[in-house]
């Protein structure tokens, strides 16, 4: 009675649906529902504090089962019918959100369930964003690691290298930014084959300095398969326990001159026995939200190839980490995340069957770190990745500028989220579930919004591949663009300083970090499961301006920020 009696309340409180949508177009046709993924590492870790609730009838204090389950029914029953009304009235506030409690209290049996606040949600988001500057991965030029190494200047000269910028902050007394032992990739961009001396040097002073660096391996580089392995046991020699596996960029090109033709499905699958005897633990691939260009940006195609060069590795007991091109669009790199995560996780359990300690899958989320737009336009051209939302999705859709987005806004950016499969109803319940007390949505609460709706239950959650049907493609073909590395080296960023020049801005990757936090708190993933991976295109030096600002919580703002700034100064 009393948890219909909150539900009446609620829909007095809300407005109507006229209130809020004086017209409701024409209903689309339901997109049709995902088939579903699956992820995760070999070893389900619990969920973290504020993952999934707990349901009502299962805190129940008695040992009971009958009376447990007549629970259930009579405490479901009332909120069902009120829910069921709901629809046909469409007050908005009636519908809970699939992976947060209904606004109520529930009290079973002496249990209280409150709701989570919005401070509570707040506080949840802050602190997983400060663990993710924690726990990050970084990609570096060989000549970016220290002066003198692979060409660079001398100490002295052009911008300063990353071990020097760690020095510099700690000489300041600033906490480190980089941690022991974190992952920092080293590219691999010449195409001549010495150029692995200068990737091995590179590798060998990441490692004496406590990081653990991971060096690209382009398959297209190798005229022999000896040319192949006795390179990955150099870079094994110089410290290096984990490798990105890649085809190249020039792979097409060479063909015909490639030991392994097919790429890096083919060097994983020829030289796995050679990767573990040489010592290493974990084998990087490439990951590609937006799909490879070779298959046709077909995502469901370019993620069976992945599954298809993960499973050897976890099968030998080798960890997979998946590196991931850059990606502006938050809504899809999120689903992209959440079915890759379960569709590996499903190859896992597969694996496990049949192999005692398969291996384990994290990701490395490919961002730009701040970069000048016009450059970040440039590099997302020629790298084809769609650049829509290139400065966030939130700034389009905030016609006005300021700062936050009315119901009025929101439903002018139906179409270019591509949420319009959506009723108006439906629409009207998302956004308000997402708001502040005023009825408006700030970048965090966006952020959350897209999350929501990137990641549905019903297409989600199944342990079925959703990548089956793919399996055995191709491999890339056609089509090849450049990667990221191309334009990762510090050397060539002007200045390398906090500037912009030339009145162009500096665009931060706001959004998309909001985006990562909330997901991974949301489904409780593991730190070190889901890592950023900064791409410094505009610079070493403002990557870390960014991860020191991430670490200690003044990055990004959010408006829960600005509410206790006001009640301190009050």
């Amino acid at each position: 009675a009393a948890a219909e009696a909150g539900l009446q309340k609620e829909a007095k409180a809300a407005p109507t649906a006229s209130a809020w949508a004086p017209t409701a177009p024409a209903e689309p046709a339901a997109e049709p529902a995902p088939p579903a993924p699956v992820v995760g590492s070999a070893a389900p870790t619990a969920p973290a504090a504020l993952s999934e609730p707990t349901p009502v009838a299962a805190l129940a204090a008695t040992p009971a089962p009958a009376l447990e389950a007549e629970l259930a029914v009579v405490l479901a029953a009332p909120a069902a019918a009120a829910a069921a009304e709901a629809d046909l009235a469409a007050p908005p506030l009636l519908e809970a959100p699939p992976h947060e409690p209904a606004p109520l209290v529930a009290e079973v049996a002496g249990v209280v369930e409150p709701a989570i606040s919005g401070n509570e949600h707040a506080s949840a988001l802050r602190r997983r964003l400060v663990q993710m500057g924690e726990v990050f991965a970084i990609e570096v030029a060989p000549g970016d690691v220290e002066a003198g190494l692979a060409g660079a200047a001398i100490a002295g000269k052009g911008p300063l290298k990353l071990l020097a910028l760690q020095a510099e902050a700690l000489a300041a007394g600033k906490p480190p930014v980089l941690r022991d032992g974190m992952p920092i990739f080293v590219n691999m961009v010449k195409t001549t084959l010495e150029h692995f001396d200068d990737v091995a040097a590179a590798s060998r002073a990441l490692s004496d300095a406590g990081y653990s660096p991971v060096p690209h391996l382009p398959a297209s580089r190798f005229a022999t398969v000896e040319e192949g392995q006795s390179t990955a046991r150099s870079l094994a020699g110089v410290g290096a326990k984990q490798l990105l596996v890649l085809g190249g960029n020039d792979i097409q090109d060479r063909l015909d001159a490639c030991a392994y033709p097919s790429g890096a499905r083919g060097l994983v699958a020829a030289e796995l026995a050679t990767l573990k005897d040489a010592g290493f633990h974990t084998i990087g691939l490439a990951g590609h939200p937006d799909g490879h260009p070779g298959l046709g940006w077909d995502t469901a195609a370019t993620s069976a190839v992945l599954l298809e060069k993960a499973r050897p590795l976890l099968e030998a007991g080798l960890n997979v980490l998946v590196a991931t091109q850059f990606c502006f669009d938050a809504r899809k790199l999120v689903r992209w995340l959440e079915r890759t995560r379960l569709a590996l996780q499903g190859l896992q359990e597969e694996i496990s069957s049949s192999v005692e300690i398969p291996g384990r899958v994290s990701f490395c989320i490919g961002l730009p770190g701040p970069t000048p737009r016009k450059k970040l336009e440039r590099i997302a051209k020629i790298c084809e990745v769609p650049s829509l939302f290139i400065s966030s999705a939130f700034e389009i859709a905030d016609a006005d500028h300021d700062g936050v987005l009315s119901w009025e806004e929101f439903q002018g950016a139906v179409e270019m989220l591509r949420l319009s499969r959506r009723s108006q109803s439906k629409l009207m319940s998302l956004y308000q579930r997402h708001t502040d007390g005023n009825g408006l949505l700030h970048p965090e609460e966006f952020a959350g919004l897209l999350v929501e709706d990137a990641v549905a239950p019903e297409a989600t959650r199944s342990k079925t591949s959703i990548f089956a049907a793919q399996e055995g493609a191709p491999a890339p073909q056609g089509a090849v663009v450049s990667g990221p590395s191309a334009f990762v080296d510090d050397s060539k960023t002007a200045g390398g300083g906090a500037g912009a020049g030339n009145g162009d801005s500096i665009v931060w990757p706001e959004e998309l970090v909001l985006a990562l936090a909330a997901y991974c708190e949301q489904e409780g993933v593991p730190s070190a499961e889901v890592r950023l991976h900064f791409f410094p295109f505009g610079g070493l030096a403002r990557t870390f301006e960014l991860l020191s600002k991430l670490q200690d919580g003044s990055w990004p703002k959010l408006s829960q920020d600005s509410a206790e700034a006001i009640a301190a100064s009050n």
